[in-house]
């Protein structure tokens, strides 16, 4: 009787085996008839996914050209206002520099006289006592020998003259 039953059992395990190699075989039937309505469907509906997506990339594109012109707006006010900053800090330092010379230079120019006026007073000053001293030099004697140096020049001029007067 095991053989029978093993005989029994081995021949049922062979109709599963059949079955299953049946249904294996007709698998490919089953998957492509359950597989070409849902590809049929998927073919109508990609075109509308497509333009869906294509709407909403156009959107994200718009949005973004939008931004960037935004962007570009406030980087050129902010080169601008940039520009005018540095402008007044130059125009400011400037001026700061130029007061800053404008002062030494009086300065300069206040020391420089000063110093010229204080050393012509000097000089003036040595001039006139140099004056002074020579006017108190000049004794009577001299005073005289230059009357009689002028006198004697004065009657050499006479006599010169009056011989020309012969002459003629």
């Amino acid at each position: 009787m095991a053989k029978n039953t093993l005989e029994v059992l081995t021949a049922e395990m062979l109709g599963d085996v059949g079955k299953l190699h049946d249904q294996i075989e007709a698998l490919p039937a089953k998957l492509d008839e359950t597989i070409q309505p849902t590809l049929k469907r998927a073919e109508e509906v990609l075109p509308y996914l497509l333009d869906i997506k294509r709407k909403e990339l156009d959107e994200a594109a718009a949005r973004i050209l939008a931004a960037s012109d935004v962007l570009e707006e406030n980087r050129r006010q902010l080169a601008e206002t940039m520009q005018q900053d540095v402008d007044n800090e130059l125009r400011a330092r400037v001026e700061d520099y130029t007061s800053q010379v404008m002062a030494a230079t009086k300065t300069m120019i206040e020391q420089t006289v000063q110093s010229e006026m204080t050393q012509a007073a000097l000089t003036i000053q040595t001039a006139a006592h140099e004056l002074d001293q020579a006017r108190k030099g000049i004794k009577r004697s001299q005073a005289q020998e230059l009357l009689w140096m002028a006198a004697v020049a004065i009657l050499g001029g006479l006599m010169g003259a009056s011989f020309i007067l012969i002459l003629m």
